[in-house]
């Protein structure tokens, strides 16, 4: 496992997402818009890379007598400059709208190419456009359910001669194509409620240097996404907030000044704070140190928390299966033990296996019944025998999650020690479930769950109390349908990152990787995949043919690495 102080922030300094900084240029039309043509948008006209890892696009103003269309086409795509706190846009409305407008209350993410403009009246227009993702005000990020095209109306008055737009919806509208360029990924810190895991919230704000570390702070200070709350903790006590509106950095060190409430925590909880701002903020370009002040007096805080937190556990880079009737790991041509553990999930006629990081304990599903192994113990203890059981899962506190495929939302929990509970899960549209896979720091249960047109990857937050004990699955967050053919199977790649399974008619098939608060990409797999597993090294996952082929992918093509493998296992880690 990789434990990290705030010295180490700086090897994820760019996780964020950035991407190559490059002034663009959008040239909208030339001196004078004629007013009987519509907008023409003009290639890139400059590109200069300073290494910031930001783009910026820098559109035209308002033309003397452009008309309606032409006044709502720029102010559209105005907005993919969120520079000045989108000084370009506002120059489309009109002066006493421009400073009601709320850029920052969302992000709808479209397709760019068929927004449609239709008059309303004479001076109403409705603009139409198909949604590919939205982001909330608090940053959290979600692709469309659906694409079914969403409407927006704006007002217009003439001001000095002039059309501007006098109402107009919240937000901002940005295609698909320029999105990640306008936007970058931000992972907010937080802790396990137990506060042994440091956990990733991924946000997207915009590409603003003078204002990205602000918003960072500002949401970092107000808690977790709403569908972990319970699942995540944060160090700051309730009611912190920053005393001014921006965090200031000065010679790569941001200066955190808050108020009263966050300045009556201990020492300790100051370092978390710390520890939470450090890492939030390393995705920041040009911040390397943070400095925490109350009211404007700076605070000597710790440099490292102990126990530091564990982050993003890494797993083996030996596959764990089932192979020739033997349990463990993949181990030249043969298979190494698990000791006080192969040789119990052996004995169950094992279909499926999840091993914990310290290899003490296994989640196993056998012919019949969902069992607990565990190597301090003589016996495994049976967790669940209802019908139609799919793979159990198993959490860092050792307790084994199992589900049945005919009663998506019906869990049954097992832990180290007393009986099986009930918890109940909320899959939403749920008509069967297909796979469960716990994050490897026990805050997030994803599954696939199919639905009545297409199996969902959704991921929930697991509500625990301090000692680890889950308490309830929250509510979860729907990331789309797994295209591609029969989704099969699901594993966590690392604490931000879940792959899944395909396979078509034809025995072609897919593996999508999502980015839990992001966006997926599909790639080819190997002909006849049935289930895919984790692999402590690029590109972080194996997959198991029909034949018992374990493969994983190799340049353009895939590569076996063993042959008569009966099942590959999770791993929730590796011991230290």
């Amino acid at each position: 496992m990789r434990r990290f102080g705030i010295s180490e922030r700086g090897r994820r300094a760019g996780r964020g997402g950035a991407v190559v900084l490059a002034v663009l240029a959008l040239v909208v039309g030339c001196a004078q818009i004629p007013g009987t043509s519509p907008v023409k948008e003009v290639g890139p006209i400059s590109e200069e890379d300073d290494g910031l890892g930001q783009v910026d696009f820098l559109p035209s103003g308002p033309q003397r007598g452009a008309t309606q269309d032409e006044i709502l086409k720029g102010f559209i795509q105005a907005q993919v400059s969120p520079q000045g706190d989108y000084q370009v846009a506002r120059e489309f409305l009109a002066s006493r709208f421009q400073s009601r407008w709320n850029p920052d209350a969302s992000v709808t993410v479209d397709t760019g190419s068929d927004r449609d403009y239709i008059a309303l009246g004479a001076d109403q227009k409705q603009l139409t456009l198909t949604p590919v993702a939205f982001v909330d005000a608090d940053g959290t990020y979600q692709r469309a359910e659906s694409s079914t095209g969403i409407q927006q109306r704006y007002s217009f008055v003439r001001q000095k001669g002039q059309w501007r737009i006098s109402k107009a919806p919240a937000g901002v509208i940005i295609d698909s194509s320029r999105f990640s360029n306008v936007f970058a990924q931000h992972a907010l810190y937080f802790f396990s409620p137990d506060l042994a895991h440091l956990v990733p919230d991924l946000r997207w704000f915009p590409n603003a240097p003078a204002s990205v570390q602000t918003r960072v702070v500002k949401e970092l200070v107000q808690g977790p996404a709403k569908w972990l709350t319970g699942a995540y903790v944060s160090a700051f006590p309730q009611g912190s907030q920053l005393t001014s509106d921006s965090v200031t950095v000065t010679g790569g060190e941001a200066d955190v000044d808050l108020n009263s409430t966050a300045g009556a925590a201990d020492a300790v909880t100051l370092a978390r704070m710390r520890l939470q701002l450090s890492e939030s903020l390393a995705s920041v370009a040009g911040i390397t140190d943070v400095r925490i002040s109350i009211e404007g007096v700076q605070r000597s805080v710790a440099d490292t928390v102990s126990p530091q937190p564990v982050q993003d556990p890494d797993v083996d880079t030996n596959a764990l299966v089932l192979r020739g009737g033997r349990f463990g790991l993949v181990s030249g041509s043969g298979v190494a033990e698990i000791p006080g553990v192969s040789s119990k999930v052996e004995a169950l006629d094992a279909r499926a296996a999840t091993l914990s990081a310290d290899h003490g304990t296994a989640a196993v599903l056998g012919p019949d019944a969902a069992w607990a192994v565990r190597a301090g113990a003589d016996d495994p203890v049976k967790v669940d025998d209802r019908q139609h059981l799919v793979a159990p899962t198993l959490d860092p506190a050792g307790y084994v999650w199992s589900a049945s495929s005919s009663a998506p939302d019906d869990l049954v929990v097992l832990g180290p020690t007393g009986s099986p509970s009930a918890l109940t899960a909320t899959w939403t549209d749920a008509r069967s479930l297909v796979d469960i896979a716990m994050s490897r720091d026990g805050t997030r249960l994803a599954a696939l769950v199919r639905t009545d047109d297409s199996t969902d990857l959704m991921v929930a937050g697991v509500v625990r109390t301090s000692s680890g004990r889950p308490e309830n699955v929250s509510a979860p967050v729907d990331l789309g349908a797994v295209s591609g053919g029969t989704a099969t199977s699901i594993a966590w790649l690392d604490d931000l990152t879940v792959a899944a399974l395909a396979t078509a008619a034809d025995g072609d098939s897919s593996v999508m990787v999502q980015t839990v608060g992001g966006d997926a990409t599909t790639a080819p797999g190997p002909s006849k995949g049935v289930s895919i597993g984790p692999v402590g090294a690029a590109p972080g996952y194996w997959v198991l043919t029909s034949g018992g082929s374990l493969q994983w992918p190799r340049g353009t093509g895939w590569q076996q690495r063993a042959d008569g493998v009966q099942f590959i296992g999770q791993q929730l880690g590796k011991p230290e």
